[in-house]
């Protein structure tokens, strides 16, 4: 799978190879389950250089925030992506968190609070 990539993702992985030893660079699609996946783990060798990446709604019995954390290469907070408003679903009676979508960032892991389900595209890039 190869992705055309824009000038603004051309520029932003530039900026990636200097200022990291990139040895590898796959392209990954998942669309699945956060948990269990392999970026909900840390390792020191990999980022992720997300060209789009969302995460679904998960139903909940209360309204909480739904948020994404993401985590730098040092395996320290980065930034949060959050939604905190809930949708009621009267048929089902539970809140439905509103979806999430981010374009053109790099990250070594992240977690989530209600999200069950993402999608990633780009790539997973393997470091010296």
């Amino acid at each position: 799978m190869i992705m055309e990539l824009s000038t603004e993702q051309r520029i932003l992985l530039a900026h990636l190879n200097n200022l990291f030893d990139i040895t590898a660079m796959e392209p990954l699609f998942y669309q699945s389950n956060v948990a269990g996946s392999e970026f909900e783990t840390y390792n020191s060798k990999k980022l992720y250089f997300a060209l789009d990446i969302a995460f679904g709604e998960a139903n909940v019995a209360v309204n909480q925030p739904s948020l994404v954390r993401f985590y730098n290469e040092m395996n320290s907070y980065k930034f949060e992506a959050s939604n905190d408003s809930c949708v009621y679903d009267n048929s089902s009676l539970l809140y439905k968190a509103n979806n999430i979508n981010i374009k053109n960032i790099y990250f070594s892991k992240l977690t989530t609070v209600q999200y069950a389900q993402m999608k990633f595209i780009g790539y997973r890039l393997t470091l010296a």
